[in-house]
């Protein structure tokens, strides 16, 4: 019976590669018949970058590496967006590779193996592929947390690469401003495993403590300065008004009072309706001309109305775009299929399959059925070695890959909620594609043989 279990592992863990290995494969192909084409996803780079809409708050830094990109490119017979594309695949390899490194006891050759298999995640790969940060964030995050799980390997603080999280916090904000939070959860992390580990040892807890309230402090200085002049609650009441409402906010409005139906045009209204753009700029803008006091009530009152009317259809369209940041393998299917509600998958897609429609169906198709099968084969695999050792195991399936990931898990959950509740109709799979990433080094984790003592 062991026998059997062993080899049965053993051929699951080939099918697994091989998966990977046909993933690679497509990915390549696509990717050779794409790096030549501009992907700017609507963003007219010649005159400046992107326009100024209420989803795109990109930072200052990747307007500054296109335009020098575009400098350079003047001096070469190459269009500046295949360097770009260059840059972003060759962050995206070393990133990978790099914390493959810090967490695996893999050799050179696997840990190339296994980060083509990250790279060739379809969704991933469009973000390397494409004008625009979410690339260079994805694997920004990547290295962030290869020196956080170091750290937290260690038990202890090594100051350069402390001072390397820092850093590449900083580059995160500067990209996407938002990262300013999310960017923050390996420091914080990394500071309280310290001083649980260290709660006995003086010395190390105060050094722990000062990186934790320096941390901290770095949020609550930048955060104002970020949001100088903003009210909280009241965009928090924007943010839940424009998810409760936008998707049907004409008929909704007959139920508001007499006051707040006077405020708006009719037109307006119905123009809004399913347009987030519409939503934004007019409606909100119309919004914002009145006096503090009335926004508030206002507000309020369309959030209540939303709710009693529409609250399962609210719940509906948040767990869904909250579901497509989590398990985009799932809800792009979907998507793809003409369920769901409105999103930028449809523009996605259409990048994704203009120059070889045949090979990109197939090969989008391949990663959703792959991302879950390969990982159900990973859980059956490990559940097959473990049957077939000879002696008792101490420890459970998968274990150690389950302490490294799930910190990321937090990440994305937090990232999920917020992108799921200041988005309107605009789900873009892109914008998390490091998750993508990790999804597929949680296969290869689970699927990571252990060695015979």
């Amino acid at each position: 019976m062991r026998k059997v279990c062993k080899h049965g592992s053993a051929l699951l863990g080939r099918m697994i590669w091989l998966g990977m290995g046909l993933q690679v494969l497509l990915g390549f192909i696509w990717l050779l018949s794409n790096i030549g084409a501009e992907h700017s996803f609507g963003v007219d780079w010649s005159n400046g970058g992107p326009v100024n809409r209420a989803f795109m708050h990109w930072g200052a830094l990747y307007g500054w590496v296109i335009r020098l990109v575009m400098q350079v490119a003047q001096w070469v017979p190459i269009p500046y967006y295949s360097i770009v594309y260059c840059l972003q695949l060759l962050a995206a390899f070393g990133s990978g590779w790099f914390l493959l490194k810090k967490i695996t006891n893999w050799g050179p050759h696997g840990c190339v193996c296994g980060t083509l298999a990250m790279l060739s995640v379809p969704m991933a790969l469009q973000s390397h592929l494409a004008l625009a940060p979410y690339s260079f964030v994805a694997s920004i995050v990547l290295v962030h947390w290869a020196f956080a799980i170091e750290l937290w390997k260690q038990k202890g603080w090594c100051i350069h690469k402390l001072v390397s999280m820092y850093l590449f916090w900083l580059l995160e904000i500067l990209l996407l401003p938002e990262y300013l939070w999310f960017g923050a959860v390996p420091l914080l992390f990394v500071a309280f495993i310290s001083l649980w580990n260290n709660r006995g040892k003086l010395r190390k807890k105060a050094l722990t403590g000062v990186v934790l309230l320096g941390s901290i402090l770095c949020i609550w200085i930048v955060g104002n300065g970020w949001q100088q002049g903003e009210d909280g609650c009241l965009n928090l009441r924007q943010m839940l008004a424009a998810k409760s409402n936008w998707s049907n906010l004409y008929e909704l409005s007959g139920a508001w009072s007499y006051e707040v139906q006077q405020q708006f045009d009719g037109g307006l209204l119905r123009a809004a309706c399913g347009n987030s753009e519409v939503f934004y700029e007019g409606f909100f803008d119309k919004m914002e001309q009145l006096p503090y006091k009335q926004q508030k009530d206002y507000l309020n009152q369309m959030i209540d109305v939303a709710w009693k009317l529409n609250g399962k259809r609210v719940v509906l369209e948040m767990a869904f775009d909250g579901m497509g940041y989590l398990m985009p393998a799932i809800i792009v299917s979907e998507q793809l299929d003409g369920k769901g509600f409105a999103s930028l998958t449809g523009i996605n897609y259409w990048y994704f399959i203009q120059n070889s429609t045949g090979l990109s169906s197939l090969y989008m198709g391949w990663y959703c059925i792959w991302a879950w099968l390969s990982l159900v084969l990973a859980i059956f695999m490990k559940g097959l070695e473990q049957l077939g050792t000879e002696r008792a195991v101490k420890y459970v399936a998968g274990y150690g890959c389950v302490k490294v990931l799930l910190p990321l898990t937090f990440m994305a959950i937090a990232c999920a909620c917020f992108y799921t509740l200041s988005r309107i109709g605009v789900y873009d799979y892109k914008i998390l594609s490091w998750w993508t990433v990790i999804w597929c080094l949680g296969t290869l984790l689970v699927a990571e043989k252990k060695k015979e003592e």
